[in-house]
């Protein structure tokens, strides 16, 4: 579970949230790790954070980890040259 503080803006700080997230997934990944973002499941915030006893937090994401049955396939990288558009 992924829990979001309030900013000094008492604003609900999902950003850092999510970035932290996507870091922990990196490593969890390194670690031979599979996992998956899931942000669906927020429709149960109330009765998930119920369950677990939080209050005075946002929900951001819930990320199932495990151990793969196998590994998945990578898709084919595009060929070609990178473009870059911009400005000069």
């Amino acid at each position: 579970m992924a829990y979001a503080g309030k900013s000094a803006s008492g604003q609900w700080d999902t950003r850092s949230t999510a970035a932290a997230l996507q870091n922990f997934r990196l490593v969890a990944y390194a670690e031979g790790l599979g996992g998956v973002w899931t942000d669906g499941i927020l429709v149960k915030e109330p009765e998930i954070n119920a369950l677990l006893g939080i209050e005075g937090r946002k929900l951001v994401a819930v990320v199932p980890l495990g151990y793969p049955d196998e590994l998945p396939r990578v898709p084919p990288r595009r060929s070609g040259r990178v473009q870059w558009v911009g400005f000069e």
